[in-house]
């Protein structure tokens, strides 16, 4: 009887370890379902940490039986009816996350070389982009698909969610978008957590006041030769929108260039007016047309 409580108590324990993997695989899929890759981490660790323990359980009662029991039969613990019937669940439970565990594994391996793909492909087409684009300073061409009327900067991050309208207004005007201060203020590198820490505070947006912003932009704005700017206010950065408009006010004044500004968001399509973006183009081209024309 007493060898019979001691290695219920075991089955027992499998069970509720088993229990444990089947409920944090629910949760394993629900972070893949939901790209929290983070979560992911965690409870892939949780998961691994869980089957471990089941080894350990599994292992001393496979040795508790040889011992007591000298080998006996599989299938059969020889300590009854309610004894074996556990086992059996145990072991379908087992099964069960056996397969579960390999598809999650196999999805997140497809994953993660699909990821990898992602990683070195993007590098390739870089690497094609910068040489087309020394190609094009060599040879004196653009890739600018109309003819060239205005030559402008843009200030802050791509306006994402209505890329494709920026650019068909611009071109409906002959705007060249020949600069940008975006590009160069995140163009930080570093090696681990401590270096992370120093580039970000030193990175442009954090580590600059605004005379330097300006210098920085009117040596753009003169070595490209433009003619006027465009500010994003992003809706999503309202740290940079209250210093920016500033900048922007004393740069136009510096370089003798209007500029004008429209709100949107780098991710929040409703921050966006395509009718208000339009009618802005259309007032700065018109204060760049007079100026050429008083040149």
């Amino acid at each position: 009887m007493a060898d019979s409580k001691i290695y219920m108590d075991i089955l027992l324990k499998e069970d509720s370890v088993l229990s444990d993997v089947i409920a944090s695989q629910a949760e394993l899929r629900a972070a893949i379902n939901e790209k929290n890759w983070t979560n992911l981490m965690k409870v892939v660790s949780e998961i691994n940490l869980e089957m471990d323990k089941f080894n350990r359980l599994d292992e001393e009662r496979e040795n508790f039986l040889k011992a007591e029991k000298g080998g006996m039969a599989a299938g059969s613990t020889g300590f009854g009816k309610e004894t074996d019937e556990l086992l059996a669940k145990v072991r379908g439970k087992l099964v069960r996350c056996r397969t579960e565990n390999k598809a999650l594994a196999d999805f997140i391996n497809i994953t993660r070389n699909f990821v990898q793909k992602i990683i070195e492909t993007p590098t390739a087409i870089l690497e094609q982009l910068n040489s087309e684009i020394e190609q094009h300073i060599a040879e004196g061409t653009s890739t600018f698909p109309v003819e060239e009327r205005f030559r402008i900067s843009w200030d802050g991050i791509a306006c994402w969610p209505y890329l494709s309208h920026n650019l068909r207004t611009l071109k409906k005007y002959g705007i060249n978008m020949v600069a940008s201060s975006y590009g160069k203020a995140w163009a930080i590198a570093y090696d681990d957590l401590d270096g992370m820490a120093r580039a970000y505070c030193f990175a442009s947006t954090n580590g600059d006041n605004a005379s330097t912003m300006i210098e920085r932009r009117l040596e753009a704005l003169r070595r490209f030769g433009c003619e006027g700017t465009i500010y994003h206010v992003n809706r999503s950065c309202k740290v940079m929108d209250c210093q920016m408009l500033e900048v922007q006010r004393q740069l136009a004044k510096a370089a003798g260039v209007p500029f004008t500004a429209f709100d949107g968001d780098q991710a929040d399509y409703r921050n966006y007016s395509e009718a208000q973006f339009e009618t802005r183009i259309q007032g700065l081209v018109e204060v760049m047309q007079q100026n050429k024309e008083e040149l």
